[in-house]
C-alpha cells in the first residue's frame, strides 16, 4: 500500500512540478484547469498556480468541453514525456563486445606479462643509469624470449606485437654484454668492470655506449607496450600479473634450492664411491684407505665424509680417526644406483 501511495505522490510531484524543458505540459495543464474550474474556485486555484508553479492562470469562458481537450493535451504530452525518460540512454547501451581476435591478444598479453616483472625491470633500468647490471631480471628475460620465440607466438595488434619485438631486440643486446660487469658485494648487482679501461679500449668504450643506449632503449619499448595495453585494454592489471610474476620467480628459486639439495655433490659423491670400490674388495674402507685410494688431503676426505654422515647416506662402525670403518648405507647405495642410471642415460 505504501508503495502505491509514494508512486502515486511520485506521479503528481511530476505532474505539477516538471522541469523547465516540459514547460508544454505546464502551460496545457494549467490552461486545461483554468476552463474547468468554476469561477468560485478560480481565485484559490489561481493562487496556489502562482505559489508553485510562479504560474499565473489565465481568464477564460471559453466551455468546458475545451478545457477538457487542453487537459488531455497536457496530460498526453506528460506520458509522452514519461515515456521518453524511460528510453535507454546513449551511455547506458550495451557496450560493443570484443572481436575473438582482441579477446586471443589480450589472453597472450596476460601469459606474457605474468612472465614479467615491472618493478625488477624498472630496478634494471635504474641500475642501467649508473653502470650497474641488475641480475634477477635475466629471470623475466627468460620468460619473454620464450615467449617471442614460441612457435604459436602470434598477436592480431600488430603495433604491440611490433613494439614487443623491438622491446625484446634491445633487452637482447644489453644482457648480451654481461661478460663486461663483474660482481659486488651485492649479489644482485654487477658493476661494468674496471679492468675495461673505456678511456684507453675502444672496445669498452663501445661495450659501455651500447649497454646504455640498449638499457635506455628497452625502457622506451616497455613503456610504450604498456601504455598501448592500457589504451587497448583499460582494464588491464598490470598489479596481478605482477604478482603472477613475482611468485613464478620464487617458485623457481624454491625449485632449484630443493634440487640442489637433493643433488650430491662431486667431492661426496667421489668419495661414497671409493667407499663402495674398497666395500667390494679385500681393503677396509676406513679414512687411510679412503685417502690412499683417492690421492686426496685427509681433510677432504673427513669434510666429505661428515656431510655423507649428515644426509644418512654413510656412517662410521667405530671410533676412531684413521681406523674408524665406514659403510654405505641403503639410501646411498639406492642414490648411487639412481646417480649413475641418470649419467648412462
Amino acid at each position: 500500500m505504501n508503495q502505491i501511495i509514494d508512486r502515486g505522490w511520485e506521479l503528481l510531484q511530476r505532474l505539477l512540478f516538471p522541469q523547465q524543458r516540459k514547460w508544454v505540459v505546464r502551460v496545457l495543464v494549467v490552461a486545461g484547469i483554468s476552463m474547468l474550474i468554476s469561477p468560485v474556485w478560480a481565485p484559490y486555484v489561481a493562487a496556489l498556480l502562482e505559489t508553485f508553479l510562479g504560474t499565473k492562470m489565465p481568464s477564460t469562458d471559453a466551455a468546458p468541453g475545451l478545457g477538457i481537450l487542453v487537459l488531455a493535451m497536457g496530460l498526453g504530452v506528460h506520458l509522452f514525456n514519461e515515456h521518453l525518460e524511460r528510453q535507454p540512454k546513449a551511455s547506458q547501451e550495451t557496450p560493443p563486445q570484443p572481436s575473438p581476435e582482441s579477446l586471443a591478444d589480450r589472453s597472450s598479453l596476460e601469459d606474457l606479462f605474468s612472465n614479467l616483472h615491472l618493478p625488477s625491470f624498472d630496478q634494471f633500468f635504474a641500475a642501467g643509469q649508473e653502470s650497474t647490471f641488475y641480475v634477477p631480471v635475466l629471470h623475466y628475460y627468460f620468460g619473454l624470449k620464450d615467449f617471442v620465440q614460441a612457435s604459436e607466438y602470434h598477436l592480431h595488434d600488430a603495433q604491440i606485437e611490433s613494439e614487443i619485438g623491438a622491446f625484446h631486440t634491445s633487452l637482447t643486446l644489453a644482457l648480451s654484454l654481461d661478460r663486461y660487469f663483474t660482481d659486488t658485494s651485492n649479489p644482485d648487482l654487477q658493476k661494468f668492470n674496471p679492468q675495461w679501461d673505456i678511456d684507453a679500449n675502444p672496445e669498452a668504450k663501445r661495450a659501455f655506449e651500447t649497454f646504455h643506449a640498449a638499457v635506455n632503449e628497452a625502457r622506451e619499448r616497455l613503456r610504450k607496450v604498456c601504455r598501448l595495453i592500457k589504451s587497448k585494454y583499460p582494464g588491464f592489471d598490470f598489479k596481478a600479473t605482477n604478482r603472477a610474476a613475482i611468485q613464478d620467480m620464487l617458485d623457481y628459486r624454491r625449485r632449484a634450492e630443493e634440487a640442489d639439495a637433493n643433488t650430491l655433490p662431486q667431492p661426496e659423491f667421489l668419495v661414497m664411491q671409493a667407499v663402495l670400490n674398497l666395500e667390494g674388495s679385500s681393503a677396509y674402507p676406513n679414512l687411510k684407505s679412503l685417502v690412499g685410494l683417492l690421492q686426496w688431503p685427509q681433510v677432504e676426505v673427513q669434510v666429505a665424509l661428515d656431510r655423507l654422515i649428515e644426509r644418512g647416506f654413510v656412517k662410521h662402525l667405530y671410533p676412531g680417526a684413521l681406523h674408524q670403518k665406514y659403510t654405505v648405507l641403503k639410501p646411498g647405495r639406492a642414490y648411487y644406483v639412481d646417480q649413475q642410471k641418470t649419467d648412462r642415460a
